[in-house]
């Protein structure tokens, strides 16, 4: 998970497979430059030869179609739902 393409190079120089572009949508801790995830896909997959992952206010198919669009690979957006997630439980049944 990172927030921006100086982590992409971090990340793919040390070896990682893909990557997981979060964008400021997503909620937590998204770094400093507060990149929006339809703005940080592009620039991920510009930058990187490693594939890219998009994550971050992504809800219905139409997210999905347009990060798909921006050349990301696959998209991450359901961890809100797990166990692992401190979402509270009420949201995670709404979801499923």
């Amino acid at each position: 998970m990172l927030p921006s393409v100086k982590f992409g190079l971090k990340a793919e120089a040390a070896g990682c497979d893909a990557v997981v572009g979060e964008g400021v949508e997503a909620g937590g801790h998204n770094g400093n430059d507060e990149i929006t995830t339809m703005a940080l896909i592009p620039q991920l997959v510009d930058a990187l030869s490693i594939p890219v992952i998009a994550a971050g206010g992504i809800s219905d198919g139409r997210g999905i179609l347009g990060a798909l669009s921006l050349g990301a690979e696959g998209i991450g957006t359901r961890f809100a739902t797990t166990v692992e997630s401190s979402a509270h439980q009420n949201y995670k049944k709404k979801c499923c």
